[in-house]
């Protein structure tokens, strides 16, 4: 498997990589098509995806976590359907009565959208 972080090659078709186009606090997985320059989100959930692609390049293995999830495993075909549920870490801290966790958005004096939370 190849870390997709470093750009993974799937059949002379499809580059693989890791990227903020969706969203400035999420990190996903995408895939480029080389013949046409189209860029297709293959990570669904939202959250910070790390994912490795498998030799054949049939297969991803997306390492995934959240604010709402502590840490998925998934296997993913290379379109991203999930292919198998590897693993769903519990929660450690959902014993713990904490507050809730909120991300939203406010004006800078230029004008643009800055994230805080």
């Amino acid at each position: 498997m190849s870390p997709i972080s470093s750009g993974s090659i799937n059949q002379d078709k499809f580059v693989y990589f890791l990227g903020t186009r969706d969203c400035p606090i999420e990190q996903n997985i995408y895939a480029v098509e080389i013949r046409t320059g189209k860029i297709n989100r293959i990570s669904k959930d939202h959250g910070t995806h790390h994912g490795l692609l498998s030799h054949s390049g049939e297969y991803l293995f997306d390492i995934y976590s959240s604010t709402d999830v502590s840490r998925e495993y998934k296997l993913l075909d290379a379109r991203g359907n999930v292919v198998e549920i590897v693993q769903q870490t519990k929660n450690p801290l959902k014993e713990y009565r904490l507050g809730e966790t909120s991300i939203f958005t406010i004006k800078a004096d230029d004008g643009t959208d800055c994230i805080a939370g």
